[in-house]
């Protein structure tokens, strides 16, 4: 199940998947790529909430970091399978 921002994401991007057929696989590539610095940039900032939130004495901002630990440690675990 895709969320509506996946779906929106997917479109700018274009597509990711090889097909097998060189001149369109280049394409993909370069998708692939644009693709892989999105997860980076926002994996980093949930890498940030979940630093701040483990060094705050503030309640939303401790549970923001406590949420933000949560998709990262399910994001591992599903590399990790």
């Amino acid at each position: 199940m895709s969320s509506k921002y996946a779906e929106v994401v997917k479109k700018i991007v274009g597509p990711v998947m090889p097909v097998g057929e060189t001149w369109e696989d280049e394409e993909r590539l370069k998708n692939l790529k644009e693709l892989g610095s999105l997860v980076n940039e926002l994996t980093e900032e949930l890498y940030d909430v979940k630093h701040r939130g483990e060094i705050s004495h503030e309640g939303s901002v401790t549970h923001a970091g406590k949420e933000a630990e949560k998709i990262l440690k399910s994001l591992k675990d599903w590399i990790e399978e």
